[in-house]
């Protein structure tokens, strides 16, 4: 799911999701320094994929805009809870 969240992404920007995520991250919460729990990084996820959405946002048709980014979220979302 992430990847077509990523792929949509770069359509819509021609950017990564995955490179404007990790430029997002403090130096301390990138996953080659990160020494925490994945529950401890989640949030700082959230807030970088937040951070992506607002790219994208302005690419969309304003009548798709809303559909189109909660779809995105969802697919960006790092914790799909009840998925095993």
């Amino acid at each position: 799911m992430y990847n077509l969240g990523c792929l949509a992404v770069f359509l819509l920007t021609g950017v990564s999701a995955t490179t404007t995520l990790k430029e997002n991250f403090m130096p301390e919460h990138q996953w080659t320094n990160w020494s925490g729990t994945y529950d401890d990084v989640l949030p700082f996820i959230r807030e970088a994929t937040e951070v992506v959405l607002e790219d994208v946002v302005n690419n969309i048709p304003v009548e798709h805009r809303e559909r189109l980014i909660n779809c995105i979220r969802y697919l960006l979302e790092p914790e799909i809870k009840g998925v095993t």
